[in-house]
């Protein structure tokens, strides 16, 4: 049976805000009705408007988006990515799902593709808790 976030304590609130990543606080957001659980700025939403493609960009995670004139931000604090039509892990393994840079990315793409992924058990495990997606391809060179 679901609890209530707001009848929480306010400090077991506050708390639970600090140890969230910026995904699982937008998340809180939208269930508590948009109202602040404890004194911190609300989380905006900011739509990825097309493919966006996760790689390493000379071994450091990054972020490609195709198609598009203006910039989306992926490491802004006070904001949310919405990866919502398709996404692509190029050359990803467990331990870039484990970046930081996936903290600030709500992934809800209408295809997720894999290219030279190294899919695992335990690939697969992290990134169900990342992730949901319609449709799932996967490319093998």
């Amino acid at each position: 049976m679901p609890y209530p976030i707001a009848k929480l304590a306010y400090g077991l609130r506050c708390r639970l805000i600090e140890l969230a990543t910026p995904v699982e606080r937008y998340q809180l957001q939208i269930a508590n009705g948009n109202v602040l659980l404890c004194p911190q700025k609300l989380l905006q939403l900011q739509k990825a408007p097309t493919t966006v493609q996760f790689y390493r960009n000379n071994g450091i995670p990054a972020f490609k988006v195709f198609r598009w004139e203006l910039p989306v931000d992926f490491d802004r604090e006070d904001c949310v990515v919405l990866c919502d039509k398709t996404f692509t892990l190029e050359g990803a393994d467990i331990t870039d799902l484990m970046s930081e840079k996936l903290n600030n990315v709500l992934l809800r793409p209408d295809i997720l593709t894999f290219e030279n992924c190294d899919i695992t058990k335990e690939f697969l495990t992290k990134l169900s808790t990342l992730a949901f997606a319609a449709k799932v391809h996967s490319y093998l060179q």
